[in-house]
């Protein structure tokens, strides 16, 4: 799924194309070791997470890194302009 919203073939870059927007693609913690691409932002925090139902998701560490390579993904978009922000996962 990754690779298609690279491709811009996701619904979300079909949405995006009709109101102008940009869609930024970012690897926290997808689990398996994804193609280096111009348009993927590398912020690998672990290969996936634990199963929540027998435990814990993630340690607090990786929690942490991965609010923390939020905040800098936002800033950096800040620091070319935005309007309007969301977040989305997939699984």
């Amino acid at each position: 799924m990754v690779y298609n919203f690279l491709r811009g073939g996701a619904a979300i870059n079909v949405l995006a194309r009709h109101i102008g927007a940009r869609v930024v693609i970012a690897d926290l913690g997808v689990t398996s070791v994804l193609e280096r691409h111009p348009d993927l932002r590398d912020r690998k925090v672990a290969m996936g997470t634990e199963n929540m139902a027998t435990g814990p998701a993630m340690s607090k560490e990786e929690a942490i890194r991965s609010i923390e390579a939020g905040i800098e993904l936002v800033e950096e978009e800040l620091s070319i302009g935005v309007d309007v922000l969301g977040t989305g996962i997939w699984e």
